[in-house]
């Protein structure tokens, strides 16, 4: 897969994304292939957390957040800037390869974890940490994750609102690392050439 198409594909995606007025896409690019599937979904399990409560995630809002539906995430009575876990639960194991979007903390499920599910437990999850960066955010797992779980911090805004995709390659946002090189022609080289990595 050449490098520039998919960039291309993947601005226009978050730029669909990053404008209010546009609906969210009905799938991701060929080139992207999702990782999950409405069937993976075990919605009774999926929550959203604020601080030490948490409340069922409906299967819509979960349909929605993951662009399976294109209607926004209910917002319920949750306050303008106020920053909120969601958790997904997969009836399966599934192979996932990078995290697109979330902000602050993100959390996969560990292999052998035990259920029922418990995210006050920090020694069942792996913190995957990202550099800062432009959204939507990339967060590439490490080589052949499989999880059944994923845990990802975001602060509630009406005008974005949040999403996600979970997508099947390993992605990689080289654009932080080209801010921190020296020169134009350094910095214009990578975001050209560099800009992701399969």
């Amino acid at each position: 897969m050449k490098p520039l198409p998919l960039l291309v594909c993947l601005l226009l995606f978050g730029t669909l994304l990053a404008s209010p007025a546009a609906p969210l896409p009905p799938s991701l690019p060929s080139s992207l292939p999702n990782a999950v599937k409405e069937d993976d979904l075990d919605f009774g399990a999926c929550k959203i957390l604020r601080g030490s409560d948490s409340e069922p995630l409906d299967a819509q809002s979960v349909r929605s957040l993951l662009g399976i539906a294109p209607a926004p995430v209910a917002g319920g009575a949750l306050k303008e800037g106020e920053t909120v876990q969601y958790l997904l639960v997969f009836k399966q194991p599934l192979s996932i390869g990078t995290i697109l979007g979330g902000e602050g903390e993100l959390r996969i499920l560990k292999a052998g974890a035990p259920l029922p599910i418990n995210t006050a437990n920090s020694s069942d999850w792996l913190a995957i940490e990202t550099p800062r960066q432009s959204a939507p955010r990339f967060a590439p797992l490490p080589p052949g994750t499989m999880t059944r779980a994923v845990l990802v911090s975001a602060v509630v805004s009406r005008n974005n609102p949040m999403f996600l995709r979970l997508i099947v390659p390993r992605l990689l946002n080289h654009t932080p690392e080209a801010g921190r090189q020296r020169g134009f022609s350094v910095h214009h080289r990578a975001l050209s050439q560099r800009s992701l990595h399969l």
